[in-house]
């Protein structure tokens, strides 16, 4: 388990990884194979509106967030949980892919491949996987840098790190600001 020494901090990697793992399992055992049977991103959407009730259910409640929701996964700039920081753990660094530009441009080319605990401050979005109707891993946890010492230029750009090599932590002093968007209400 993370030690966290600031008593607002609770590691929550754990149930990211529960909630991974159930929404993996869902489109490869459950939704896959219905793809040939109905227009496939109507399916796809079908499908994200459960993994959003699923991630209030299995996370967001667990750390009294339940009126927050997650980005649609196909929103082109989408919005993170910025209660969720996403800490790499091997203190060597972990292979990062980070987005062209700004608010994602759907190319994860940036030069800076390798990010280290401390070189940026990245908040967690969603999981991640290319392939949206194939067989999904969601090998990626698909974060925002909202701060980074080292390379400012980072700031605002969206990035793919691997689930297995980062913590996830949440962090109680942070509430979002409201943004006229669906919070407030639980999705049922």
């Amino acid at each position: 388990m993370f030690s966290c020494k600031n008593s607002f901090m609770k590691d929550v990697t754990q149930l990211l990884n529960g909630y991974r793992e159930c929404v993996r399992n869902l489109w490869n055992i459950h939704f896959i194979n219905r793809t040939s049977l109905t227009s496939a991103w109507d399916l796809f959407e079908e499908y994200d509106d459960i993994c959003s009730k699923l991630l209030a259910a299995l996370v967001l409640d667990h750390v009294d967030r339940h009126t927050y929701t997650k980005a649609r996964a196909y929103a082109l700039s989408p919005e993170p949980l910025l209660f969720f920081r996403v800490v790499p753990t091997p203190k060597t660094g972990v292979p990062i892919n980070i987005s062209r530009e700004k608010n994602n441009s759907g190319y994860w080319d940036y030069p800076i491949t390798l990010v280290k605990p401390g070189d940026a401050d990245m908040r967690f979005i969603d999981l991640f996987d290319f392939d949206l109707l194939g067989f999904r891993d969601f090998q990626y946890c698909r974060v925002r840098i909202v701060g980074s010492k080292a390379n400012p230029d980072l700031v605002g750009h969206d990035a793919l790190l691997g689930c297995n090599h980062v913590r996830i932590l949440f962090d109680a002093k942070i509430l979002m600001p409201d943004t006229g968007k669906r919070k407030g209400k639980r999705v049922k």
